[in-house]
């Protein structure tokens, strides 16, 4: 059948007079809306019903309720107690969070809590709220971690460091003092002139070598002790049946994360066994303090006497006899009771027939080691003389956090350079550039800013910063803090 082709015109002709064609009801194109609005209504109900069902939680009486519709997500472990009261945190209702930390109800209700967590140093020139790095409702796990980002944000920002620096020279030094009061002694590294204000975006790119070797600092403490004879000389005597190593001395303590502080007791006795009597060396003299050495050697013959009871001399004539030998013989070795004295604490050879006491080569005849061997000791030879206690810090970068657990199976010596210290005052921390070879891009290891640091300072110090007239504004500068600043 031939196909009919019709003009415009002829067309139009059609529809001549009934120019309302389109607007009168068409069962196709009823058809075809109704269609339509069903598809979008079920849509519609399959959403919601999702929604609601995602939403329904068991209250206390077993019924279930809606909860907020409009909550963005699931809050963190960290907050579990609180999930179900929103008032806690959002005491102001439909309040928006914002930067400045003082206008936000929020940030304010964090207060409320976390009242120990709210210093960083006080320096910070730009107001962060907590908001701004912590986001809540983001899965019911663990709080999401800080991002590098917000660290960058200051740290990666010339003008912000520079006027970091300038609000750091119009503040006391004791507003810096943000050691933990944790038990620990702490090593303290003087605060440059500029502060921690280096201008960085990450461990890896631009971040400074930590403070200990970029001002090759020393350690302050006055006791004496040569790595290097310990690790590798020969006539060391074995520990345990081996080779002293790191291990012979440095234990963790019971996390794993540190290292336990060092006594005599438990790391030097063993090998120092402060004798002093070649015949006896059963008998050692107290550690700990003068006095109690000089109480020592003024009851010398109760101690003899004490050394037969034990060796089963019971008959008192048989006591005083060994007593009396043995004080005859250390008489052939110093001439006095005041020249074993000053032996005892002024030597500083280990085993000599004439040690050196200070200046005076001749005074003396100490077999073993004397205080001064290890100690500082102050005072003539013929005083009272006085003993420097030794302070061993246990805590070296107090704002950065480690875990030696983490390390365990590397060698000891790939991050402390030990074998060539002979040197007390020899600081063997690692440095950047040991930490970077596993913590970067090449390394593959993780290397963000809060793998060794935390924003806030340290909860033990929060209640001990400046009081009075200038706490309002230094409390104001704390709160409104930036992001940690690295005192490596």
């Amino acid at each position: 059948m031939a196909f009919i082709q019709r003009t415009l015109k002829q067309i139009a002709k059609r529809y001549s007079g009934n120019l309302a064609y389109f607007k009168k009801p068409h069962y196709w194109r009823t058809l075809r809306f109704r269609v339509f609005a069903g598809i979008s209504v079920v849509a519609l109900a399959i959403v919601v019903a999702v929604a609601i069902s995602s939403r329904m939680e068991s209250d206390e009486r077993g019924g279930f309720f809606l909860s907020q519709l409009y909550n963005p997500g699931p809050i963190s472990q960290s907050h579990a107690d609180i999930a179900k009261d929103c008032s806690k945190c959002h005491q102001v209702p439909n309040a928006m969070m914002v930067v400045d930390v003082k206008a936000s109800p929020v940030d304010q209700a964090c207060m409320e809590c976390h009242k120990n967590h709210e210093l960083h140093q006080p320096n910070v020139p730009r107001s962060h709220s907590c908001s701004a790095c912590h986001h809540e409702h983001m899965g019911s796990g663990p709080m999401k971690p800080v991002t590098d980002a917000n660290c960058a944000s200051c740290h990666a920002v010339q003008a912000v460091m520079t006027q970091s620096a300038e609000l750091g020279k119009t503040l006391p030094p004791s507003a810096f003092d943000l050691t933990p009061r944790d038990g620990h002694i702490h090593f303290r590294a003087p605060r440059p002139a500029e502060g921690y204000t280096a201008v960085f975006r990450s461990f890896e790119e631009g971040h400074p070598e930590f403070q200990v070797h970029r001002e090759k600092l020393k350690d302050p403490n006055t006791l004496k002790f040569n790595h290097k004879v310990h690790m590798s000389a020969e006539n060391m005597p074995l520990v345990d049946g081996k080779k002293m190593d790191c291990a012979s001395c440095h234990q963790v303590d019971a996390s794993g994360a540190y290292m336990q502080p060092m006594s005599f007791e438990k790391n030097c006795q063993s090998c120092h066994s402060l004798q002093f009597d070649a015949r006896n060396p059963d008998i050692h003299l107290p550690h700990g303090d003068v006095e109690s050495v000089q109480s020592f050697l003024a009851s010398l013959p109760l101690q003899y006497a004490e050394k037969a009871r034990r060796l089963g001399i019971r008959e008192e004539a048989e006591l005083k006899a060994f007593v009396r030998i043995q004080l005859e013989a250390l008489r052939q070795e110093v001439r006095s009771s005041t020249e074993l004295s000053q032996s005892i604490f002024f030597s500083t050879e280990s085993r000599s027939p004439t040690p050196r006491i200070q200046s005076m080569p001749d005074e003396g005849r100490a077999r073993f080691a004397g205080c001064a061997y290890c100690h500082e000791v102050k005072g003539q030879t013929t005083g009272v003389p006085e003993l420097t206690p030794p302070v061993i810090p246990d805590r070296w970068l107090s704002r950065s956090q480690f875990d030696h657990s983490k390390h365990a199976h590397m060698d000891c010596a790939s991050c402390h350079q030990v074998e060539n210290s002979v040197a007390t005052s020899d600081i063997l921390m690692p440095s950047q550039q040991s930490c970077l070879d596993c913590h970067s891009s090449k390394g593959g290891i993780v290397a963000s800013c809060q793998t060794c640091h935390g924003y806030h300072a340290h909860s033990s110090v929060a209640a001990l910063q400046p009081t009075g007239a200038s706490q309002g504004s230094l409390r104001h500068m704390m709160l409104n803090g930036g992001v940690v600043t690295s005192d490596k």
